[in-house]
């Protein structure tokens, strides 16, 4: 009977850590952020990698919204998507020179008078 906890208490241990992503393969802890840096109000902003949307709603002018620790893989590709004065607009994003696969930071999409602009800023080791 002991061997059976013990066997139970170790499964679920590694189901624990499997899906908080404390084993090989773990995901990074990886903030997304939006900053609105125009002077119109953005409505219904989220980015999409691949299959998953990371989604902000409205941003005001001079505002931004982090999504911290964002629990889903970020992709090569992004598409970031918004409204603005009543038109859907969105643009397309080879994240590959800018985002450092498997480490953790922040990842920042800058709207501006002149477009939107993404950056990433590693998490500095401990």
């Amino acid at each position: 009977m002991k061997t059976l906890i013990r066997l139970c208490g170790a499964l679920a241990l590694l189901l624990s850590f499997a899906c908080h992503g404390s084993l090989l393969g773990a995901r990074p802890e990886v903030e997304v952020e939006v900053r609105n840096q125009s002077a119109l109000e953005l409505r219904n902003v989220r980015v999409v990698f691949g299959d998953f949307v990371c989604a902000w709603g409205q941003v005001g002018p001079t505002f931004s919204k982090s999504y911290l620790a964002f629990p889903h893989p970020i992709t090569a590709d992004a598409r970031f998507e918004w409204e603005e004065q009543g038109r859907r607009r969105s643009q397309s994003f080879d994240l590959r020179p800018v985002y450092v696969d498997h480490q953790a930071g922040r990842l920042t999409f800058t709207v501006s008078g002149n477009g939107v602009s993404v950056a990433f800023k590693p998490k500095p080791p401990r």
